[in-house]
C-alpha cells in the first residue's frame, strides 16, 4: 500500500507541475482585440467573438484571445490578467488568421445578418 501510494504522490506531484508550467506558458501570450470602434460592422465583431470562442478552447493552447468592448473589460483585464497597457491585435489581422484554412475556423460561412439573424446562433455552432 506504501508503494502504490508513493507512486501515486509521484505521478500527482509530476502532472501537477507539467499542468503549471504549461499554463505559465499559456498565461503569458494573449491576443488582445479592439470592437469598442463604432465603424465596426456587426458581423465583423460576431466574427471576432466566434473566433476569440475557437482560439480560447482547449484544442488551441497557448492562443487565448481576450475581447474589449467597454472600458469595464479593460478593467477585468487588469484585475485578471494584471495587464496595464494593452497592446492590440488588429480586428482584420486576427480575422484573417482565424479564418484561414489553417486557422481554427478551419474556412468561413457567408451568411446575411439582417436576414438571418433570429437563427444567427445556429450559424455560430457550426
Amino acid at each position: 500500500l506504501a508503494k502504490m501510494l508513493r507512486s501515486w504522490v509521484f505521478t500527482y506531484v509530476v502532472t501537477a507541475s507539467l499542468s503549471l508550467h504549461v499554463f505559465a506558458a499559456d498565461f503569458n501570450s494573449i491576443r488582445i482585440i479592439d470592437v469598442r470602434n463604432e465603424e465596426l460592422r456587426t458581423s465583423q465583431v460576431v466574427a471576432a467573438q466566434v473566433c476569440a470562442g475557437l482560439y480560447n478552447r482547449d484544442s488551441h493552447p497557448g492562443q487565448r484571445v481576450y475581447i474589449v468592448f467597454s472600458p469595464l473589460d479593460l478593467e477585468w483585464l487588469h484585475d485578471i490578467e494584471k495587464v496595464d497597457k494593452p497592446v492590440y491585435t488588429p480586428l482584420s489581422s486576427f480575422l484573417q488568421t482565424c479564418l484561414s484554412i489553417d486557422g481554427p475556423s478551419k474556412g468561413h460561412i457567408n451568411f446575411n445578418f439582417t436576414s438571418q439573424a433570429s437563427i444567427l446562433p445556429n450559424i455560430i455552432t457550426l
